[in-house]
């Protein structure tokens, strides 16, 4: 996953962090108005283009971006985990890594393969 803070579905997110993490009552309210009613829009020769309403993407540059994409990858690692493989994250970029002998390529191979099939399914 790259430029995964875009990805970010506040749906989801507003699920995890009440589930997961027990933010109820105020603080889930707080977050649900940070999130919703956001909008997008594309400058190109000082022309805007029609204000688009946003479901996804945690806004990049503020205090709490990181913060809501950690809480809605948690789970993500432990995904991984199962997998016997090494993931390597860096803020939203996240890169799975296998070490093997040349005779060991086709068995990292299927084990990678499962790692993105499960990774796709979370």
């Amino acid at each position: 996953m790259s430029a995964a803070f875009n990805t970010v579905n506040h749906g989801l997110l507003l699920n995890i962090v009440s589930s997961r993490f027990g933010f109820g009552g105020p603080v889930h309210q707080w977050l649900q108005s940070y999130l919703t009613g956001r909008t997008q829009t594309v400058s190109i020769n000082d022309q805007l283009s029609t204000p688009t309403t946003l479901s996804c993407a945690v806004p990049q540059g503020s205090v709490l971006g990181p913060a809501q994409f950690i809480m809605c990858t948690a789970d993500f690692s432990e995904v991984i985990d199962d997998s016997a493989i090494r993931p390597h994250f860096y803020a939203d970029d996240s890169q799975l890594l296998a070490t093997t002998s040349v005779r060991g390529v086709s068995d990292v191979c299927r084990k990678l393969e499962r790692c993105v099939s499960a990774v796709h399914d979370w």
